[in-house]
């Protein structure tokens, strides 16, 4: 799939496919304390559960977007995903395991996997639900030039239009 590097990213970096051996490792990694501190739901997953929400994404029967496993030098470092909210529009949630953050690699991903989209579409809205003291994830999609559009609870709405055209 996409292959980032130069232009201020991290060499090495890539994103591929969800498959159905990633499972267990995207369970881990969502059942990190660190990692529920800034979700919706800040409680532990149960296996069943997340199996079963897991086989509904792969076979398409629940949700519809994209989601990548973000690799390092061919390992998996994190995930991406965008959740279809309009026929334009996604929200993206991602995560990147914590010996790997401040690497620019979270970054290096969202171009990438926005890259991937735009074979997709002409043009799409990424939108971006953060929670409101996760200051490295605000200060990431400040960077990347999504605006701030509003709060909701405590989470803070960031969105950013993307075109073909662009890349």
């Amino acid at each position: 799939m996409s292959e980032t590097s130069g232009r201020g990213n991290p060499p090495n970096i890539s994103i591929r496919a969800i498959s159905l051996s990633d499972s267990r490792l995207l369970l881990s990694w969502r059942n990190q304390p660190e990692v529920r501190r800034w979700s919706r739901n800040v409680n532990e997953i149960e296996f069943d559960t997340h199996d079963k929400w897991f086989d509904d994404w792969i076979s398409g029967q629940s949700q519809k977007g994209f989601f990548f496993i973000i690799e390092h030098l061919g390992s998996p470092v994190g995930m991406i995903r965008f959740d279809l909210k309009t026929n334009k529009s996604f929200e993206v949630s991602i995560l990147v395991e914590s010996s790997f953050q401040g690497k620019g690699i979270a970054k290096a991903a969202i171009r990438a996997s926005i890259n991937e989209l735009m074979f997709e579409f002409e043009e799409v809205t990424v939108l971006a639900s953060i929670h409101e003291k996760n200051v490295p994830s605000i200060e990431l999609f400040k960077k990347l030039d999504f605006e701030h559009t509003g709060k909701s609870g405590n989470f803070l709405e960031f969105s950013r239009d993307f075109r073909r055209e662009d890349f």
